[in-house]
């Protein structure tokens, strides 16, 4: 079970690693608010929840519990996924080219409706995302009802 929580571990290592790399803002508009969060913060926070499941399947094992191998690594795997998805959208949503030689109201509709495709898709991976935390939490639950086998 060790190796999952390593696995965690080497994660968040990593995405903070990239942190030094990068650069820019996630400029998001809602309703009457225009938030704009830096691209480093949002890494940073991704990275400490990989090390919030480093220490919690750490401290299960530590406990003698024993977490399902299985939902260990498709939660894992789905998180990754989800979160490269939305990494590589993000990236798109932010690095669009301004064209301002050729405006016309066109243009900017056919920007505005690709944008909008694109945060629909963002807030639907989102959902998915959050909604696979539900998994780790069944893995804990699970945990900590059923017995370690003795090895």
């Amino acid at each position: 079970m060790p190796r999952i929580s390593v696995t965690y571990g080497i994660t968040a290592l990593i995405i903070l690693l990239t942190s030094l790399f990068v650069s820019g803002s996630l400029d998001i508009a809602m309703h009457d608010t225009y938030f704009v969060i830096a691209k480093v913060h949002i890494i940073i926070a991704v990275a400490l929840l990989f090390v919030l499941f480093t220490l919690i399947t750490r401290g299960i094992n530590k406990i003698s519990r024993r977490l399902s191998p299985t939902l260990n690594w498709l939660h894992y795997g789905l998180t990754t996924i989800c979160l490269v998805i939305i990494i590589a959208l993000t990236h798109k949503l932010t690095n669009q080219p301004a064209t301002y030689s050729d405006y016309s109201i066109l243009n900017e509709f056919e920007e505005y409706e690709s944008s909008m495709a694109i945060n629909e898709w963002l807030a639907i991976i989102l959902v998915i995302l959050i909604l696979r935390q539900v998994l780790f939490l069944t893995n804990i639950i699970r945990a900590f009802i059923v017995k370690r086998e003795s090895l």
